[in-house]
């Protein structure tokens, strides 16, 4: 494939690794979607105002960095009541059915009968263990 490393460029475990961990939010789960419409709701209700460009700022960051990032956008003084409810309305929306993206599905299939695999995620724990099958 065009863009892709011959096997023979890469390292012997990126070959053939001891374990696989994968990326729960938006690689196994299509939870991106919902995230946004938690934080669209919120800043709607905190009187703020989202645009899908400030979302650069919260790829990545765990729940205290992306709070205070959400909050500043917003202009609300407490990062941790942004969080909380950021959160709880994610919740709302995972109890309603998180979606599992196929392919990583199989992808994490085709590791398992190979050897050791686990999720990993920087999403708060309450949120991975609403999502189906995540725990």
């Amino acid at each position: 494939m065009v863009g892709m490393a011959s096997a023979s460029l890469l390292p012997p475990v990126a070959i053939d690794p001891e374990g696989v961990v994968f990326d729960l939010d938006g690689t196994l789960a299509d939870t991106e979607p919902l995230w946004a419409a938690a934080r669209f709701e919120i800043a709607d209700e905190v009187g703020g105002t989202m645009r899908e460009e400030d979302f650069h700022r919260f790829y990545g960051a765990n729940t205290a960095q992306w709070g205070a990032a959400m909050a500043e956008i917003l202009g609300h003084p407490d990062p941790d009541e942004i969080a909380r409810r950021t959160i709880d309305r994610l919740l709302e929306k995972f109890r309603r059915g998180v979606t599992p993206i196929p392919a990583a599905v199989a992808a994490v299939r085709r590791a398992a009968a190979r050897g050791p695999v686990g999720v990993a995620s920087g999403s708060p724990r309450v949120g991975i263990e609403a999502i189906p099958g995540a725990r």
